[in-house]
């Protein structure tokens, strides 16, 4: 992995380093997919972080494929999402991986919400969710 430490720039850590991203998405992109990937195949994952700040346990993180594979299919759009996990969660995501059941740690979140996705409970909450939104849109 190739884990590249920004100086943070403003007062929120969140908003500095999705500020970095968005306006230099296309640098990121050619670093990772293109750079990277030709001059270090070995290199699986980019992080793009900051210093974690002083009281917290973690601290912003954006992680990617360092790869063109790792990239949507054609006609496939994906929302990048930042989220903080315990040690737990974490453990639950490398336990995928060293199983051979996904290849990252963000394939691994998206093979758990498709299972969550594919139960019948989480149809039903669909349907409720529906209708709550019917009853606001009466008030």
């Amino acid at each position: 992995m190739v884990r590249v430490t920004l100086t943070p720039a403003g007062e929120n850590p969140d908003e500095t380093l999705h500020a970095f991203e968005k306006a230099h998405r296309g640098a990121i992109d050619e670093l990772r997919t293109t750079t990277i990937s030709r001059t270090m195949p070995v290199v699986r994952r980019v992080q793009l972080t900051l210093p974690a700040q002083p009281g917290q346990h973690g601290h912003p993180v954006i992680s990617m494929s360092a790869s063109p594979a790792g990239r949507a299919a054609p006609g496939r759009r994906l929302t990048p999402v930042m989220a903080r996990l315990d040690p737990s969660d974490v453990e639950v995501l490398d336990a995928l991986i060293t199983a051979g059941i996904v290849p990252n740690r963000a394939e691994g979140v998206r093979w758990a919400l498709t299972r969550i996705r594919e139960r019948p409970a989480y149809t039903q909450l669909r349907e409720h969710i529906g209708k709550i939104d019917e009853l606001k849109a009466q008030l």
